[in-house]
């Protein structure tokens, strides 16, 4: 039996934000190889916010105009590149990259699987943005988890197993949404949505 499509979306979700802290428990060991101090570490990381920020402000419509499968699948893949930056260059331009890859991924996913979640669910809106809230705290607390389990069972500091796993993992969850119905279209009628735009939230959530 198929999985319940908010169940996908939902693990999407998960999945996406749960990469943004994989690289956590190797951050010493990337900048002592590097030589760089805590300073520099942290504006590598705060490449993520910024992207993050800009994403939001910038394509919050872009699920409207291209879809929320592909949005979202987008999301997901740019996720799974992001972890493969540092599978590739485990070091501080590795990190760095894979930080701004991040803000791409989560800031299409949020959108766009809140929109398709909307679609789908009773109560509309509001329980969409409760099951995404509630997916993304979880996945992001997942990362370092996962990275902390793989060094205590040896792994290697600077790639750990986790990155593979969660490679692997979105690499299912993308299969997995290309199998679920087509979801409602976003408008039926009115002007085409466009493609740039702040982010909405639903009344009651700010």
């Amino acid at each position: 039996m198929p999985a319940a499509p908010h169940l996908v979306i939902a693990a999407a979700v998960f999945l996406v934000c749960g990469v943004v802290n994989l690289q956590i428990p190797v951050l010493e060991t990337y900048a002592v190889d590097a030589g760089l101090g805590n300073g520099v570490t942290a504006l590598v990381l705060s490449a993520y916010p910024f992207v993050l920020v800009a994403v939001l402000a910038s394509l919050g419509g872009v699920s409207d105009r291209l879809g929320r499968r592909p949005t979202l699948l987008v999301g997901v893949v740019v996720a799974a590149l992001a972890t493969g930056s540092t599978v590739v260059a485990p070091d501080v331009v590795g990190l760095g990259v894979a930080r701004g890859l991040q803000g791409v991924a989560v800031g299409l996913t949020l959108g766009a699987a809140t929109s398709w979640l909307a679609a789908i669910l009773p109560s509309g809106a509001l329980r969409a943005a409760a099951t995404t809230a509630l997916a993304s705290a979880a996945g992001f607390g997942l990362g370092p988890l996962v990275t902390y389990a793989a060094l205590a069972l040896g792994a290697d500091p600077r790639r750990p197993a986790s990155y593979l796993v969660m490679i692997a993992l979105l690499g299912l969850t993308a299969l997995a949404l290309l199998a679920l119905p087509a979801p409602p279209r976003a408008r039926a009628d009115g002007p085409p949505p466009r493609l740039a735009r702040l982010p909405a939230y639903p009344p009651g959530s700010g």
